[in-house]
């Protein structure tokens, strides 16, 4: 089956690794944690380091990171529509995110 592929921006505890992000990613999809084939921290941002329009947007605070993950997903039963492969996603990211939750926007 074809690999699905999201990116992912949240708001996270600054020591988070690629370990524990993976962990709490497959524990945010329970019963369909088989289809996750890979989580993947592509850039981590701490406080310090973001512009201050972007501290103000995702009202990050001094002991978070923002974080830009990949999360791979093949399921081996079936193909994902997008539309599953999204819901998937926004469940992850409501699960993972440690600030206000922003608009979801399909892709």
């Amino acid at each position: 089956m074809p690999p699905i592929r999201r990116d992912i921006s949240i708001v996270i505890p600054a020591g988070s690794d690629d370990e524990i992000l993976g962990d709490q990613v497959r524990a945010a999809l329970r019963d369909r944690a088989d289809d996750l084939e890979s989580v993947e921290l592509l850039a981590m941002t701490a406080y310090r380091d973001l512009p201050e329009k972007a501290r103000t947007r995702l009202q990050i605070m001094e002991d978070q990171a923002n974080a830009l993950i990949r999360i791979t997903l093949r399921p081996l039963a079936k193909t994902l529509t997008a539309g599953e492969a999204n819901r998937i996603r926004d469940d992850i990211y409501r699960a993972l995110h440690q600030g206000p939750v922003m608009e979801l926007v399909a892709h």
